[in-house]
């Protein structure tokens, strides 16, 4: 379709959107995303109508659906039912701030700044990205909560959401979460705890492990995000922010990491400083949860059972996902399991089977022969002392697949490692298909993070942690919800 074409079919676009439902209004997008890709430059005329389109459906949305659109972050999502499209800040969401979007300068402008960024987004919504995706599994996600929930009956096993729910999507393992009866989720950031709120409603308890900073307090006290309070600095700031009567806080202790909280000896001063606070939970972290000898567990267990004696009817929490393994003791009343939830960290007790939060695949975009002496990959890193079959992966440091796994790192197909062979470059990988050279063509999927590649064991590979591994999916990457 030529330049007229495109814009003849912009038009007919907006006319349907402006009186379109929310799902056809999303496929419409999704639709123009699709016309519009494949220019290297956008025609002038069709900027206008492809801005002014996108505008129109967000605030269709926004009418239809705010709670979605009060998030602090800048990246907005409109879901269908069979779409998905993130809209850069380059789309306003109040009509004044179009007011001038009919003048050439303004359009120009917005032209040479943005168009790339948004019709990337646009295409990997529409299902245009050929490259590698990842599956998040919700329906394994609220299993694992509940298999871990089922160690410590006595105390409540709250969630740890943070990151994106470490990569996985806030909205969806929240929800998931939430519907399964989860009424205690934990973030990092107030920005993140609000998101939260938002998608959450007012029901569930929201702490927020970094504690506000003092320009976001007043948010946090109207999205009721519960601060955990790490510092007197911040314990002072909350103090002279509000009502005596506000939300509960949560009270950190340093009991040995040395990262951050507040110290066991000072809580002599502590006590006089918050007897005007509600206190809802007294917390510490392990440190060495991981390593169930190691002296530090019981040295932090019971110090923080010391500290906690200063506030005797307020909920106690330590253990994080690999502190749950440590024993009955150390589930205190809340539990705060984070790694866990999405299939990673330690090896849980025997008969705690725990599911991949995610499957991450990429495909095969080529396979080829090398003979006895051929070097593979930037800097001849992995020489061949026979022939080999090899096969490039669209999938690469970009996308999240460290650089640090070259030549250890492996895929999996049916049931069959396939080792990478040479470096990690940008945006490829290279494997050893040498076993499964009959089966494997171009297109073929294979498997880098699931059920066959265990995500503990792909980082172990590649020097890492899963932790790594998942929080660090490329944007790029296409995800899918499946419940």
């Amino acid at each position: 379709v030529g330049y007229s074409g495109r814009i003849q079919a912009t038009g007919r676009c907006l006319d349907r959107l402006r009186g379109s439902s929310l799902r056809a209004g999303c496929q419409i997008f999704n639709g123009l995303a699709q016309l519009v890709i494949g220019t290297k430059e956008l025609p002038s005329g069709i900027v206008p109508e492809f801005l002014t389109c996108s505008y129109h459906l967000c605030h269709h949305v926004q009418q239809l659906h705010p709670r979605q659109f009060r998030a602090p972050t800048h990246t907005y999502t409109i879901s269908g039912l069979d779409a998905v499209a993130q809209i850069t800040p380059l789309i306003p969401f109040r009509s004044k701030d179009c007011s001038d979007w009919d003048k050439s300068e303004a359009i120009g402008e917005k032209r040479r700044t943005y168009p790339a960024d948004i019709l990337i987004e646009l295409a990997y919504a529409s299902g245009m990205n050929t490259g590698p995706v990842a599956t998040i599994h919700t329906a394994n996600i609220v299993r694992n909560w509940q298999a871990l929930a089922s160690l410590h009956a006595d105390a409540e096993t709250a969630a740890v959401v943070k990151a994106n729910a470490y990569g996985h999507g806030l909205e969806p393992v929240a929800t998931a979460l939430a519907a399964a009866g989860c009424r205690t989720f934990f973030v990092a950031y107030a920005a993140e705890g609000i998101a939260l709120r938002n998608i959450l409603g007012n029901g569930p308890d929201i702490h927020v492990f970094h504690g506000p900073g003092p320009d976001e307090i007043m948010p946090a006290r109207s999205a009721r995000l519960t601060p955990v309070l790490n510092t007197f600095a911040q314990i002072r700031q909350w103090r002279e922010s509000g009502p005596e009567d506000s939300t509960p806080v949560t009270l950190h202790f340093d009991t040995g990491m040395n990262r951050l909280g507040l110290k066991p000896e000072d809580s002599s001063e502590i006590c006089d400083l918050v007897s005007d606070i509600p206190i809802g939970l007294v917390m510490s972290h392990l440190a060495c949860a991981d390593t169930p000898a190691h002296p530090m567990n019981r040295q932090q267990y019971d110090a923080f059972t010391a500290v906690s004696e200063n506030w005797p009817d307020v909920s106690r929490s330590l253990a994080s996902t690999a502190g749950l393994y440590l024993g009955t003791a150390y589930g205190l009343d809340l539990t705060r399991p984070g790694i866990g939830l999405y299939g990673g960290g330690p090896a849980p007790p025997a008969g705690t089977q725990l599911r991949p939060g995610l499957t991450l695949e990429a495909p095969i975009i080529s396979v080829f022969e090398v003979g006895p002496g051929a070097a593979t990959g930037y800097g001849a890193t992995r020489y061949f002392d026979t022939s080999r079959t090899l096969a490039t992966v669209a999938l690469g440091y970009a996308d999240g697949y460290p650089r640090s796994a070259a030549n250890s790192g492996f895929a999996m197909y049916e049931g069959t490692a396939l080792p990478v062979a040479g470096r990690i470059s940008m945006d490829l990988t290279t494997l050893d298909i040498t076993e499964k050279r009959d089966d494997i063509s171009a297109g073929t999927m294979v498997e880098f993070i699931g059920a066959q590649a265990h995500l503990e064991t792909q980082a172990a590979a590649a020097g890492t942690l899963g932790y790594e591994l998942i929080t660090g999916i490329g944007h790029r990457v296409r995800r899918r919800i499946t419940s």
